[in-house]
């Protein structure tokens, strides 16, 4: 099993990671989407008002969708270095990676009103080969689900038995995990 333990400064976890609070995004434009310089945010965030009030369920597998259909680039294509956490809209511009599908979901589904409590994004280890990856995991009625930039679909966090959490964060703190390979099955 793997037991959550609070800490401050997460290995591997960025001290302030970037997931701007929704009302951010529109920030530079005065709110309205059409006045802003970030090409197709104006698209997603009419995408993304078009699914309010769709069951938990269905709003994350539509949200993990829409984050998926971007184009995936390794930090070193997009910005020229090996590690770079890039916020949404950063991530609009220029696309980016793993953390940076997970950063860019969480910014969704807060805009559309699922609170901090139940997101985070965290951070594994592939099993075998240890390769780090990160993805987000969102709390619903039926259990908790993953969302996987790497797997088209929404999966529960109970099928997933190749990863090993290392840490996680959300807007309200960091959390970091023993280290025992394990599944995704017991994620605080």
């Amino acid at each position: 099993n793997s037991e959550p333990q609070p800490e401050r400064s997460a290995q591997g976890v960025p001290s302030t990671p970037s997931i701007a609070p929704p009302r951010v995004w529109l920030g530079s434009a005065g709110g309205d989407p059409a006045g802003c310089s970030v090409p197709g945010l104006g698209e997603l965030v009419a995408r993304l008002d078009g699914l309010r009030g769709l069951p938990r369920p269905a709003l994350v597998a539509a949200v993990n969708r829409l984050a998926n259909a971007r184009p995936y680039r390794s930090d070193l294509q997009a910005y020229g270095r090996n590690d770079h956490w890039a916020g949404p809209l950063e991530f609009l511009e220029r696309s980016g990676d793993c953390e940076d599908y997970a950063l860019l979901k969480y910014a969704a589904l807060a805009w559309l009103g699922v609170p901090d409590r139940d997101l985070r994004v965290v951070l594994v280890r592939a099993l075998p080969g240890g390769t780090g990856h990160a993805v987000l995991a969102v709390e619903s009625a039926g259990g908790r689900l993953i969302l996987d930039d790497a797997v088209p679909e929404v999966r529960s966090e109970a099928a997933i038995h190749h990863y090993r959490p290392i840490a996680a964060f959300n807007r309200q703190g960091r959390w970091g995990y023993l280290s025992r390979p394990i599944g995704l099955a017991r994620l605080p």
